[in-house]
């Protein structure tokens, strides 16, 4: 059971703002600069930045009709010429299109955490740990999940977390388990900080604390965890977030 709901948990994690990527990588956008004409001219000329945005363009119906399969054309042209936000881009927003194989998407997935993208690397380390796309393997997902965690990604982690805590692709070790918990959970991530009262309530790799349990279960339930709720009341809490 606890499988099955960290398998839906990191399926939101990975895919629930896959456009968001672009922000970071795209100092200037060519959509405020160009117009249509000038942006078509670019694309066409080989400009990789100039295909994502006019994919973009395509994608959301900027300027043009949404045209989903045009978008699709255009990122794969960006993302042959190593553009990380096309690549990253087809990974996740088309995850679905029959159009692109499985190995295609990745590819492209492992191109852009190759690069040095952590979205990827987090994404890439998902497909391991699930065998999305991939077969499993715990041993490369933790590789692609410290990459991650390197660049200050907070879920990456929560997950080497979770890895440490049941000795998945690594030798079990509770305080090291710990460590990436607090870390995770300092930068506001819930989940971590649920782990964190998981682990002051069981004594894995610190002594049995159960205020500090609470402590950490109400920052997990103050930002929405029903689970973190139900043991906080258990744990005698009455000032713990009421229940929706």
């Amino acid at each position: 059971m606890l499988r099955l709901k960290l398998f839906y948990f990191l399926i939101l994690a990975i895919f629930a703002t896959p456009a968001a990527l672009s922000d970071d990588l795209l100092p200037e956008d060519y959509n405020n600069i160009y117009n249509m004409a000038d942006l078509i001219r670019l694309a066409r000329s080989g400009d990789a930045r100039a295909q994502y945005d006019l994919a973009d363009r395509y994608y959301y119906g900027i300027e043009v009709k949404k045209d989903i399969a045009t978008a699709r054309d255009w990122y794969i042209q960006s993302a042959e010429q190593n553009f990380v936000p096309a690549q990253y881009k087809l990974a996740t927003v088309y995850r679905f299109d029959k159009n692109l194989t499985r190995p295609e998407l990745l590819r492209y997935l492992y191109r852009a955490a190759s690069s040095g993208d952590a979205a990827s690397q987090f994404a890439l380390a998902i497909c391991y740990y699930e065998g999305i796309w991939a077969n499993w393997n715990y041993s490369t997902a933790v590789d692609w999940f410290f990459e991650a965690a390197r660049q200050g990604h907070t879920r990456a982690m929560l997950y080497l977390g979770i890895c440490y805590t049941w000795g998945f692709g690594v030798e079990q070790n509770y305080e090291e388990a710990l460590w990436w918990f607090q870390c995770s959970a300092d930068s506001g991530e819930s989940k971590a900080q649920f782990y964190l009262g998981e682990a002051y309530r069981f004594g894995r790799g610190v002594n049995v604390d159960l205020k500090k349990a609470a402590y950490y279960y109400r920052q997990a339930a103050e930002q929405g965890d029903r689970y973190a709720r139900l043991l906080l009341r258990r744990l005698g809490d009455r000032d713990s977030p009421p229940s929706e």
